[in-house]
């Protein structure tokens, strides 16, 4: 029964100390080097993690631990286990960017598929700016792309017209939400245009 209470213990202990070491590093960093870094800072702050670490994982090894080998261990795993989370955690973040690119090629992939004439912010934007252009051709040809408006509002002499853009993004790109504003007169003339960001205006 003692043995089952202390097995939660010892596999919390696992994570506990090389991410307080992690924890502990960063203050240590913070104390020696003050708040501008310079240089290496990721590998000293790993090197604090690691001289943290060793005596988290002591005294860790003091409670813990039931013989001199396995309190050794403990003490190994505080110098080791800031750097094998920290591999840990790159290895994660870094599968997850290559999900969101992959993710991100085949949106596009899908967007192209289907004839759309703006499958990138910057497509959005270049068109945005060529409805408003003086040229009567290349008007027409960006508002066809743009497609039909979400929002249409005439008022006396001057209109305005707004068209969304909700995607796709690309991985590096900030998936905020864009507008393209259009007032011209109602033939068309005149126009200028606004890319915004957020909700219709």
């Amino acid at each position: 029964m003692g043995e089952g209470r202390a097995l939660p213990w010892r596999t919390l202990a696992v994570f506990f100390v090389p991410f307080a070491g992690l924890a502990a590093a960063t203050g240590l960093q913070r104390w020696f080097e003050g708040a501008a870094l310079s240089g290496d800072a990721l590998l000293r702050w790993l090197v604090f993690a690691s001289v943290a670490g060793l005596l988290i994982g002591g005294v860790t090894g003091l409670i813990l631990g039931r013989g001199r080998l396995e309190r050794y261990g403990w003490t190994l795993w505080g110098i080791a286990g800031p750097w094998c989370a920290t591999i840990a955690v790159t290895g994660i973040l870094l599968g997850a960017r290559d999900a969101q690119e992959r993710w991100a090629e085949h949106e596009l992939t899908a967007c192209r598929g289907a004839g759309r004439a703006n499958c990138t912010p910057g497509e959005f934007r270049r068109t945005c700016s060529e409805a408003a252009s003086a040229d009567a051709a290349t008007r027409e040809a960006a508002l066809r792309g743009l497609g039909a408006p979400v929002q249409g509002k005439c008022d006396g002499a001057r209109c305005r017209s707004q068209w969304s853009y909700d995607g796709p993004w690309s991985a590096e790109g900030s998936p905020a939400r864009q507008i393209c504003s259009i007032v011209a007169d109602a033939e068309g003339r005149g126009a200028r245009w606004m890319l915004l960001a957020g909700e219709e205006q």
